[in-house]
């Protein structure tokens, strides 16, 4: 995990990570199986993105922007929804983390 984040910070770019970045957290819902019926919902703030992210807000924003522009994900009020999480970590240049049994954080 500190390798994926080492390679965000040094090679991938804002929109990039911020993908990246929800990929993961939706990836750790999956495994958890927070993954009903409906698209994942995840409960996250804009200014918790660009805290991680090491963002100004102003930026998150216009990144979000443009994922939700290529259709990857839904802004709604109380956080995001991943409309293609397959798309989302292609886009991202996902590397699955390890498949087994593990918490949400």
């Amino acid at each position: 995990m500190l390798d994926e984040n080492l390679l965000s910070i040094g090679r991938r770019t804002a929109l990039e990570r911020a993908a990246y970045l929800i990929a993961f957290i939706s990836s750790r819902a999956r495994a958890v199986g927070l993954n009903g019926k409906t698209p994942l919902q995840i409960p996250i703030a804009q200014q918790h993105i660009a805290d991680t992210l090491g963002l100004s807000l102003v930026h998150t924003n216009k990144t979000i922007r443009k994922l939700m522009d290529r259709k990857l994900i839904v802004w709604r009020d109380g956080g995001c929804e991943v409309v293609d999480g397959e798309r989302l970590k292609d886009f991202a240049r996902w590397e699955a983390l390890g498949e087994h049994r593990r918490p949400l954080i």
